[in-house]
């Protein structure tokens, strides 16, 4: 049974390219993980700023090695203290 994870957050105002350059940094890094069977990230319909980003996970030790990843970790620092006025993270199991 694989993990899923649906992340969404509002970015504030004025930080678009900042975000585009960071999260291009983390996507690449994030393709070459182990046990990713699928990532993907958009912007929001239903909310001015709102970006999301779906993926799909072989097991929680992978998902757990992406999260304490250190150019994960550092782009979550940055995203936080700098980027999103809100974020929201969701977490399931696949079939």
């Amino acid at each position: 049974m694989s993990i899923l994870v649906a992340f969404t957050a509002k970015l504030k105002k004025g930080v678009e390219e900042k975000y585009r350059v960071l999260s291009a940094e983390v996507l690449e890094e994030a393709r070459k993980q182990p046990g990713l069977l699928f990532l993907d990230r958009g912007r929001s319909v239903m909310q001015k700023r709102g970006i999301i980003s779906v993926s799909e996970w072989v097991s929680e030790e992978d998902l757990e090695n992406w999260k304490n990843h250190p150019v994960h970790r550092r782009a979550q620092e940055i995203a936080l203290r700098e980027l999103f006025e809100t974020h929201v993270l969701k977490k399931g199991k696949g079939e």
